[in-house]
């Protein structure tokens, strides 16, 4: 999977569906 940046990855960490 692709490397998504700053708070986006933070977010994908905690909720992926949230993104």
């Amino acid at each position: 999977k692709p490397a998504p940046s700053g708070i986006q990855h933070v977010k994908m960490e905690t909720d992926p569906k949230d993104v």
